[in-house]
């Protein structure tokens, strides 16, 4: 995941979420295949019913198994039959359609419509070497059911036995181009892919690459300006401690103040050049590392600065610690240096599954818009988004109250 130099990691894109998967050609087909039986189910009820040369019992003997083969289908058989499926459930799905198939054929031979349907679900369904064998039975069991109805006709039976051999022929050649073509299909969509998943990887790159060049650049601005000013007030401190008089205690005790607070930021310049977690969370609990900096602000800012814990204290991603000390800092110091407040309160709150952070002074507050949106308020909103969290403004006349809640991802 790319990383900002200085709001921490950024939310990858939904492109880094891999390119999405490619449906397979016959998931595509079956619901045209859903409703070509659907339509040919249809014609073989209104031909069963037309026919006057079958008798009425016959004729209903075929609807009822008609209907029987429609409900097995719509409840069972159409989900079962395609690819993706066991083999078991596959088997289980052939053996029940293709017996009920060749059953309504046998009670009206109008039922071989159906087959058009049938034949191409096998292949796609099956092995082709099973598919093949599958094939070959119901065309069997279909060309026997016709010798049977023939009763002795030698001539029909031969037709039969012909056209069911030739049927069962066109069926196997027809799955095989099916099968050949799905082959091709497959492979162009595995190098379709392959492409897609190298395109998603070269823009994951790229924008690693951008977010490592912008993070070199913050680097040497960082480097270049704040650790070197930060550096040359400490020594300017040092120098003017140097030459103060021994019975100026107040002066000296605000110039080690002064100098106690340069030496911490240039500490944090160099942590950001380093790309290191803040120097205050490196050994201490964000409980401890939030009362060092109240302590920090009590010495040198509001007449009042109190911290309250909520739950219980428990190790949390360093990402989300970082973003909790951050914003504090950030609204403490807003509330000391922009609303002169006397009174500032911290409060950080351990919630089961999330955390919150709340920051009230009794300032003099301000009215949120866009002429009061300066860069510590953006910068707080910013580092709480890219942890997918929120933070809540309130100010008012009384006072000004930051509140920021974080989500925190159960293991």
């Amino acid at each position: 995941m790319p990383s900002d130099p200085i709001s921490g990691p950024v939310p990858s894109t939904t492109a880094d979420d891999g390119p999405p998967e490619a449906i397979h050609a016959w998931d595509r087909l079956l619901p045209a295949w859903h409703w070509l039986v659907a339509a040919l189910g249809l014609v073989t009820g209104v031909l069963i019913a037309t026919d006057r040369t079958e008798p009425v019992g016959s004729r209903q003997a075929a609807l009822g198994c008609l209907g029987l083969l429609a409900a097995w289908y719509a409840l069972a058989g159409g989900r079962l039959l395609g690819p993706g499926r066991s083999p078991r459930q596959v088997t289980v799905a052939v053996a029940v359609t293709s017996t009920l198939a060749v059953l309504l054929f046998a009670l009206a031979p109008v039922g071989a419509v159906l087959l058009f349907a049938l034949y191409p679900q096998l292949w796609m369904s099956l092995p082709t070497r099973r598919a093949v064998v599958a094939t070959v039975g119901i065309g069997t069991c279909v060309t026997a059911v016709a010798v049977l109805r023939s009763e002795g006709d030698r001539a029909a039976q031969l037709g039969w036995v012909v056209s069911g051999a030739l049927g069962a022929a066109c069926a196997i050649l027809l799955g095989m181009w099916i099968t050949i073509v799905v082959a091709q299909s497959r492979r162009r969509a595995g190098a379709l892919e392959e492409l897609t998943r190298l395109r998603y990887e070269l823009d994951h790159l790229s924008r690693q690459a951008g977010a490592a060049t912008e993070r070199d650049r913050w680097v040497a601005e960082v480097h270049d300006t704040l650790a070197q000013g930060f550096a040359g007030i400490t020594l300017l401190l040092e120098a003017a401690q140097a030459r103060l008089p021994e019975d100026d205690v107040d002066t000296r005790r605000l110039l080690a103040s002064a100098h106690r607070t340069a030496q911490e930021n240039l500490s944090e310049a160099r942590a950001l050049v380093a790309g290191l977690t803040p120097p205050a969370l490196r050994e201490t609990a964000l409980a401890e590392a939030l009362g060092q900096l109240i302590d920090r602000a009590g010495s040198t800012g509001p007449e009042q600065v109190d911290l309250a814990l909520r739950g219980t204290p428990r190790p949390l991603p360093p990402d989300l610690e970082v973003t909790v000390l951050r914003i504090a800092q950030e609204a403490i110091t807003n509330a000391t240096r922009h609303a002169r407040a006397r009174r500032v309160h911290v409060e950080l709150c351990y919630r089961p599954d999330s955390l919150a952070l709340e920051v009230r002074d009794d300032g003099c507050g301000f009215a949120p818009g866009p002429a009061h949106t300066g860069v510590g308020l953006t910068t707080m909103r910013m580092r709480a988004a890219h942890v997918g969290g929120r933070l809540t403004l309130d100010s008012g006349a009384t006072g000004t109250a930051v509140l920021v809640e974080l989500p925190v991802s159960r293991p």
